[in-house]
């Protein structure tokens, strides 16, 4: 007997519990913070790199009452010190924080014409939603192509990978057993695709981050110290080198506490 069936009513069952997961979730994220200062800012010095953060909340500087304590600032603090050159960081959210919004995005070549890394995150909503995997490999094909298509010839795309949905303790233990599954199975696919693709790459979430059952509430201080780690393991998988585009950034800023 073939087992297709059973695996295709266990996904109609998983994917009917996540969609009340993610529901009820919806309604208690009005409790949430988000960052409301500008999207934008720089850390001072020349031959200056441009990131931009795109995607869901958390590339928009969900639970953190300032971008400034938010994935691309972390992330461009950690990279000018490690290139010695300024960094000037932007972020720009989806409208429904899923990946399927991300093309309609990514098309705009003024967007990112001027940017050198683009860093895409995305998934914790479609791992509770429980995309397909012939749409996410579409998707992030798609999308990917179409950001490197638009960035300069030495431009990258970093593709943040989802967190361990396993340990997401706002959602019941159902829910994730099978949004955590599902997360597994999408970064799986992100390293295939991204693998067959120069000056793209995906970044795992930090190891050190894997252990604790993470509460969104809204308490800004774990947030900050989450960003931090996350924006410095993307600020390594840069490949840090010459900009051919100078542009300096010589107004010192300053540095916030990550914590």
């Amino acid at each position: 007997m073939s087992l297709q069936p059973l695996r295709s009513a266990f996904r109609v069952v998983a994917r009917s519990l996540n969609l009340a997961e993610f529901v009820s979730r919806r309604q208690d994220a009005r409790g949430d913070i988000f960052a409301s200062d500008a999207a934008s800012g720089v850390v001072a010095g020349e031959d200056s790199y441009r990131i931009m953060t795109i995607g869901e909340g958390t590339a928009v500087g969900l639970g953190v009452r300032s971008h400034e304590f938010g994935a691309a600032a972390q992330c461009a603090r950690r990279l000018a010190r490690a290139a010695g050159s300024g960094v000037y960081w932007s972020s720009v959210g989806f409208p429904d924080g899923r990946l399927r919004s991300a093309p309609a995005i990514a098309s705009s070549a003024a967007t990112f014409a001027r940017v050198d890394v683009v860093i895409l995150m995305i998934g914790i909503t479609d791992a509770l939603r429980l995309t397909s995997r012939a749409s996410w490999r579409r998707l992030i094909a798609i999308t990917v192509d179409q950001l490197s298509a638009h960035l300069a010839s030495d431009g990258q795309v970093l593709v943040a990978e989802i967190p361990p949905m396993d340990n997401a303790g706002s959602i019941s233990r159902a829910a994730r057993l099978a949004s955590g599954y599902q997360a597994r199975v999408l970064n799986r696919i992100t390293r295939e695709v991204v693998a067959t693709r120069p000056r793209v790459s995906s970044v795992a979430f930090p190891a050190s981050l894997h252990q604790e059952l993470w509460l969104p509430e809204s308490r800004d201080s774990s947030y900050r110290r989450m960003y931090a780690e996350w924006g410095a393991a993307l600020a390594a998988a840069v490949t840090t080198q010459p900009i051919s585009r100078p542009v300096a950034f010589p107004v010192a800023t300053r540095e916030p506490d990550a914590a």
